[in-house]
């Protein structure tokens, strides 16, 4: 604290107070909270264009050819861009960002007529720099210098994950419009580097043959990973739950049969039991998905709610998003599916956020309009289950976080069309429906719902949307639309 006297009066002092530092005034915890706050008070313009075209009124494409092509050519500049970078590393060696990212920094491409240490061999495995780690590793065992036991094994789990390559950059344009599903095919080098570090290791321990079943099971080598886990329990090696994570993943390209299916994934779960090992999320994700896998299965509704309880609720295992895909594919399957399953996920939900935790998490959305527009056309039938306005209204809230206006809409004529509803429909979910009309500038939808309210009585909701257009700044289009909900209004 310092202390500054006024020359013209000396009994007058100036004291200036410690700073304190700004996290503790805003409770920050984060470097981006500070962003994400100011994000937060910004709405989302939902007729911006996607994020990978330029927001330009004279840039932005709007064919669907000039997207295809704009988005294919910008990957490929990307692509350019990288193949300079790694072919021709030295002319990038100047790095004047902050933060620095060790993906985008200078990278040294090792030779065999170099000189290395324990020191670059540990750098390059922390780096995931797969092609120098091997070089490395080499040299030093051609020297014989002697390498401690967990490098060894931090280098082992780095080539069995990657196969012995540098990682290849995944092109999101190019995956995104790619026409054909990519065969799944056997991919791993056998007697390869991978290979032969694991049969050096000395002794082997339960992460040397996790790490090996691990690789061959992503690479699909499938019938040496089972060999390899054999090995391991006669040798009575304790495999760690990701080693039966990845067998169980590989189960449908071992057998045919949904019995034998079935039969090897149970095996599997009880000898994690025998092992005590206490299985996690991917345990029940890799099940239920190999459960949505299996075709003509008399026992498949059966077997699906005994995992899902026995894993889910015993071991108190947070459901993720693809848990709830899985189980929509295998109650859903039958066009005629008589299960209420999807309300009961969608309660379960509700306004809750989600983390991604499974590489299918995403595809939950285009799930449940699927099973949405499926439902839309046979719930008429004498034999389908029965609406109830708590159902509906449950669907259109959850459609309304997503801004799912037109399938928001379909939910609004159920409401209007079956006759014998056991309640009213709520008021909050077709106000929040009109006010994303409002806000993502689709009047129409707004109109059509006020009109819906109108034939079933819900004045609450028109009365609410009329005070919302009365302070709106609307077109003469949609004010000349909200005549024949509102006569009067001006």
């Amino acid at each position: 604290m310092k202390t500054f006297s006024s020359q013209k009066n000396s009994s007058e002092e100036i004291i200036i107070p410690d700073a304190i530092p700004r996290y503790k005034i805003l409770s920050i915890k984060g470097p981006t909270d500070i962003l994400k706050a100011l994000a937060s008070i910004v709405e989302k313009d939902h007729t911006a264009p996607h994020y990978r075209f330029v927001d330009d009124p004279y840039l932005t494409p709007v064919t669907n050819i000039d997207k295809r092509s704009y988005a294919l050519a910008k990957e490929s500049g990307r692509i350019a861009a990288r193949y300079f970078v790694e072919t021709y590393p030295d002319l990038f060696f100047r790095d004047y960002s902050e933060p620095k990212i060790e993906a985008f920094t200078y990278k040294e491409i090792y030779e065999e007529s170099m000189d290395f240490e324990i020191d670059d061999l540990r750098k390059s495995i922390s780096r995931c720099d797969v092609r120098n780690s091997i070089i490395c590793y080499q040299k030093l065992s051609q020297l014989n210098i002697e390498i401690d036991q967990c490098i060894l094994l931090d280098l082992l789990d780095l080539v069995c994950f990657y196969n012995c390559e540098d990682e290849q950059l995944i092109n999101e344009e190019e995956n995104f419009f790619q026409r054909q599903k990519i065969p799944i095919k056997n991919i791993w080098k056998d007697n390869g580097f991978a290979e032969n570090l694991f049969e050096t290791i000395r002794p082997k321990s339960d992460r040397t043959y996790s790490a090996i079943i691990m690789g061959m099971a992503k690479h699909h080598q499938n019938e040496r990973a089972f060999a390899y886990y054999r090995q391991a329990i006669d040798s009575n090696m304790r495999l760690n739950t990701l080693a039966f994570n990845a067998l169980i993943d590989i189960v449908q390209d071992m057998h045919i049969e949904s019995e034998k299916r079935w039969e090897t994934i149970e095996n599997l779960l009880k000898t994690m039991a025998l092992k005590r090992l206490k299985p996690d999320l991917g345990t029940l994700n890799s099940t239920l998905r190999q459960l949505s896998r299996f075709k003509f299965w008399n026992r498949m509704m059966e077997t699906t709610s005994k995992v899902f309880n026995e894993l889910a609720f015993k071991f108190g295992i947070e459901p993720s998003l693809a848990t709830y895909l899985y189980l929509l594919r295998i109650f859903y399957r039958s066009k005629n599916s008589q299960s209420s399953l999807i309300y009961d996920i969608m309660h379960k939900i509700g306004q809750r956020r989600f983390e991604p935790k499974d590489g299918n998490d995403g595809s939950v959305s285009n799930e449940r309009e699927f099973l949405f527009q499926k439902k839309s056309q046979t719930f008429f039938t004498p034999t389908f289950l029965r609406w109830t306005t708590k159902s509906l209204s449950l669907c259109l809230s959850i459609l309304n976080k997503n801004q799912e206006m037109e399938f928001g809409w379909r939910i609004i004529k159920k409401m209007c069309i079956i006759p014998n509803l056991l309640d009213e429909p709520d008021s909050k979910a077709l106000i929040e429906y009109c006010l994303n009309g409002i806000k993502s500038k689709n009047h129409h939808y707004t109109i059509n719902c006020l009109n819906c309210c109108k034939k079933i009585g819900k004045s609450d909701v028109i009365d609410s949307i009329k005070k919302e257009l009365q302070t709106t700044t609307l077109n003469a289009n949609i004010r000349y639309q909200s005549d024949s909900v509102f006569p009067n209004f001006k």
